[in-house]
């Protein structure tokens, strides 16, 4: 289907330089059949690449519901936990208002 997009936008003229999804999972698929990797970010076609990337904001929203829903997790030793984003951001902000 999405070769059939790009297709059709081609046929209209528009030049596809990015592909942007979300990490759900059919869109990992659509990923791993056009061979889109962290070594290979892009696909070529129509003599140009055409890159593919997750929705940043998406995935900054999935690591907060996760930390919410799931006490945190763990990464290099150490434990990311809400509370603690939340008392950062809480002191960045005070900082930048001088409260």
């Amino acid at each position: 289907m999405l070769s059939d997009v790009l297709d059709q936008l081609e046929d209209l003229g528009i030049r596809v330089r990015l592909c942007i999804s979300d990490m759900a999972f059919t869109n990992q698929g659509v990923f791993r059949r056009f061979g889109i990797s962290e070594h290979m970010p892009f696909l070529l076609r129509y003599g140009r690449k055409i890159y593919f990337i997750y929705d940043i904001c998406h995935l900054v929203k999935l690591i907060r519901t996760h930390m919410q829903r799931k006490k945190g997790f763990r990464f290099d030793g150490g434990l990311g936990l809400w509370h603690r984003v939340k008392k950062a951001y809480a002191l960045i902000r005070a900082q930048k208002t001088g409260k």
